[in-house]
């Protein structure tokens, strides 16, 4: 008779509750690929902001310029800064807002276009007068360039290394290695290789140990999230119900009043006649 191999435990999603195997769920959050966010730029004003990774969009529009063009139709381009984003109108959103902060534009320090207002509160520009465009990109090339000196800092220690590398005294390559054959540094570099493979190995498997614990505790967090999520909807349901029997207990009361108020009525006329 065939053994049947029991099935994989599933875990909940912490969005949208449906269960998934725990590999299919992303790190840290436990979000199925449905419910992960990715951050994308919009095609309109260039603002970002968060879509799923999963929703097929033919056109990406943040929610303001969505209704906008749901509104007032297809955009056209600012007089400002150039970008295809005014809706129903001569200037687009971004604009018309920082004209009436700020004043009227300047020019932009790169592009040049006459679409530049007044950020001097922003320290990241470091002075510059720059149209929105510019300082997405400026933005952009100064997070890069903060990124390359830690690099080339550790460049900078290799070279220093290699070339504080004791050279050759110019004896002859065949004698030193000759002298090395017999060397006992040999036999010592050996036992020390060992040991180091030896570590290395030990320290492995404390790596993978230190995963699967990792792992476990994921998965604990994963069935406590999804445990909390279940005892709260039941929780819900519980208060709906017992909402929902005390209206209809309100409502039987009230109904036997109306009808002992009409026969208190009934009699009152009858002790009268």
């Amino acid at each position: 008779m065939a053994q049947v191999l029991p099935s994989k435990p599933l875990f909940a999603c912490t969005k949208c509750s449906r269960r998934f195997r725990f590999e299919e769920l992303s790190k840290g959050d436990h979000l199925c690929k449905e419910c992960q966010n990715v951050r994308v730029n919009c095609k309109y004003c260039l603002s970002r902001f968060e879509i799923p990774v999963l929703k097929e969009q033919v056109e990406i529009a943040c929610l303001s310029c969505a209704t906008n063009k749901k509104n007032c139709g297809a955009p056209k381009p600012c007089a400002h800064c150039q970008l295809n984003a005014a809706f129903g109108g001569t200037f687009c959103q971004r604009c018309s807002k920082s004209e009436k902060k700020h004043g009227p534009p300047t020019s932009c320090e790169l592009c040049g276009l006459k679409c530049a207002f007044d950020r001097s509160h922003d320290k990241k520009l470091s002075g510059k007068r720059l149209c929105w465009k510019c300082t997405l990109s400026f933005k952009k090339d100064l997070l890069v360039n903060q990124k390359k000196p830690a690099e080339t800092s550790t460049a900078q220690k290799l070279d220093l290394k290699r070339r504080t590398k004791p050279q050759s005294n110019g004896e002859p390559q065949q004698k030193r290695v000759q002298q090395d054959l017999f060397s006992p540094r040999i036999f010592l570099g050996g036992q020390e290789s060992s040991a180091l493979r030896d570590q290395i190995s030990d320290l492995k498997r404390l790596i993978a140990q230190k995963e699967q614990a990792l792992m476990e505790k994921d998965k604990q967090i994963a069935e406590l999230k999804a445990s909390m999520l279940d005892t709260e909807k039941m929780y819900r349901q519980k208060i709906s119900t017992m909402q929902q029997q005390h209206k209809e207990t309100v409502d039987e009361l009230q109904n036997k009043i109306r009808d002992l108020q009409r026969q208190v009525a009934t009699l009152s006329k009858n002790k009268r006649s």
